[in-house]
């Protein structure tokens, strides 16, 4: 005969037990269909052998806050009731069925490159609650539930929170000795009898959480394992985990928004210095080569109405016949054929000259053309490395721009 299914009535809702989904030491968690619409959903219901007033104030208190649709990333109750029987007569909430804790991805690995997103998004679930003056003081990856997607999550178990007066519905305190939270994530001051507990205590956990979502390892000691020793890609995290985790909560972020400003500062400020350093690299770059460069050479000859015509093996241009015509130096020429006298016309050089001494102009034109070569060739390698000359200027000018920026964004990250 198979067992009956166990039932739990709200004012205006059946839900039936589909199988039990985790147990604590303040309740149960069941897996329910609801009986109208057949949806899927978890319920969670104090354990009756465990029920103290306690509890039930503290659960109250946390249906009270979570009842209200606060925020995208805080969990909401969708229902709630009595559960019956002949013995007992325990409360219980009803809400979206979550199939993962941080824990379980933790478990199983977030990629780096989500890393970040994921931890954005549970800032901003606590940050909601800070800003009613809600401190959750049991912040860990149990407690934050989510979809197999690690992004799709909300921040849980608002058990042990804080509450001021308005959201209460009845107010708890919280003897000297009782047991807060899991001492795994707890701050200094939750493990000091008597010490003042407010929302910095939530700060130093996700400091705790930040460093174990990158290296799986929750920081113990001065020597605890850095983000920069798993991800060098994401050490500029580092400074931040640090000052979340400071003993003295005076000396932590104060508030979840400068853990957000600081998050943006920082990864411009690496991001940037990074884009610097490669800079850097490109500014030593092997020299810029000069074009390339064919000797011309005379390839015919041709003597018409009294000029001498070089055919030339291009056309050089305007810049290569300046060269040409330059005197370097003391060298031979004849009267009315000197090289300024030349002109040059595609591939076409011409000089006037008369029949006798036409061989010679036709010589020395081969020995003015050879030194035209060789000064546009020196020409063209000191105009390359003029041009590289201003390029590294250029570099460097913006490179100490950039530097003096990040100096500021350095201090402004202090």
């Amino acid at each position: 005969m198979s067992k009956q299914r166990k039932t739990f009535e709200s004012p205006f809702v059946v839900y039936s037990e589909i199988g039990i989904l985790g147990e604590g030491g303040a309740g149960r968690v069941y897996e329910v269909e609801d009986l109208d619409s057949g949806e899927r959903l978890a319920l969670k219901v104090l354990i009756p052998e465990q029920l103290t007033s306690d509890k039930i104030k503290r659960f109250r208190n946390e249906l009270a806050f979570c009842e209200r649709e606060i925020h995208p990333r805080i969990l909401r109750i969708l229902d709630y009731g009595y559960d019956r029987d002949d013995s007992s007569k325990v409360p219980f909430y009803v809400m979206r069925k979550y199939s993962h804790t941080l824990r379980k991805h933790m478990k199983q690995g977030i990629r780096r490159e989500v890393i970040l997103e994921v931890f954005a998004k549970i800032l901003d679930g606590v940050e909601a609650a800070h800003l009613i003056d809600v401190w959750h003081r049991d912040i860990k990856p149990e407690n934050i539930l989510s979809t197999e997607d690690p992004r799709d999550l909300v921040v849980a178990d608002f058990g042990i929170a804080h509450f001021t007066r308005d959201v209460l519905i009845e107010s708890v305190k919280t003897s000297d000795g009782a047991r807060l939270c899991n001492f795994t994530y707890a701050a200094p001051e939750q493990r000091q009898r008597g010490a003042s507990v407010d929302h910095r205590a939530d700060i130093y956990a996700l400091g705790l959480i930040l460093n174990e979502l990158f290296t799986t390892k929750i920081p113990l000691g001065a020597d605890y394992v850095k983000i920069r020793d798993v991800a060098l890609e994401f050490e500029w995290l580092d400074p931040i985990v640090d000052k979340m985790l400071k003993q003295d909560p005076s000396k932590r972020f104060q508030h979840i928004d400068e853990i957000k400003l600081e998050l943006i500062g920082r990864k411009q400020e690496f991001v940037e210095r990074q884009k610097l350093m490669d800079a850097k690299k490109k500014i030593v770059a092997p020299a810029s080569s000069p074009p390339s460069f064919d000797d011309v050479t005379v390839v015919g000859l041709d003597y018409n109405e009294g000029r001498l015509h070089f055919i030339l093996s291009s056309s050089p241009g305007p810049s290569w016949l300046k060269c040409f015509k330059h005197n370097p130096g003391s060298r031979s020429m004849i009267m009315g054929s000197e090289p300024e006298m030349f002109t040059l016309s595609g591939n076409n050089l011409s000089v006037p000259v008369d029949g006798n001494s036409a061989p010679q102009v036709k010589n020395l034109a081969s020995t003015y053309i050879q030194q035209a070569n060789e000064t546009f060739r020196n020409a063209l390698a000191a105009d390359a490395a003029q041009r590289e000359r201003d390029l590294r200027d250029q570099q460097e000018a913006r490179i100490e721009k950039e530097e003096q920026r990040l100096r500021v964004l350095a201090m402004l990250n202090k």
